[in-house]
């Protein structure tokens, strides 16, 4: 799962959690949990987590997928506007930011 995250310093960016260790969480637990997850790995402040429908860029924390045995891969930054996008589960425009 996506998140744009902001911090106290800095830019904002994309960090994601693995979906099984999101999966029987509450909202407040994965909001908990991403921004554990930021403040370890890029040791900033989070002050706000908004999910994103897709990963975008800056990419802070990335998940890798098995994606054939033996080979793992990130999903690619699809969200393009993530300011926009935040708060939603789903792309909210007509046509794909990447076509």
């Amino acid at each position: 799962m996506a998140f744009w995250v902001k911090f106290e310093t800095g830019e904002p960016g994309c960090v994601e959690v693995e979906f099984e260790k999101m999966n029987g969480l509450s909202p407040k637990e994965q909001t908990s949990l991403v921004i554990e997850t930021a403040e370890r790995e890029t040791g900033r402040k989070v002050v706000s987590v908004d999910r994103i429908p897709y990963p975008a860029s800056p990419r802070l924390v990335k998940v890798y997928y098995e994606i054939k045995p033996g080979v793992k891969e990130a999903c690619p930054s699809f969200c393009y506007s993530p300011e926009q996008c935040k708060g939603r589960s789903s792309c909210p425009k007509n046509y794909s930011c990447c076509e």
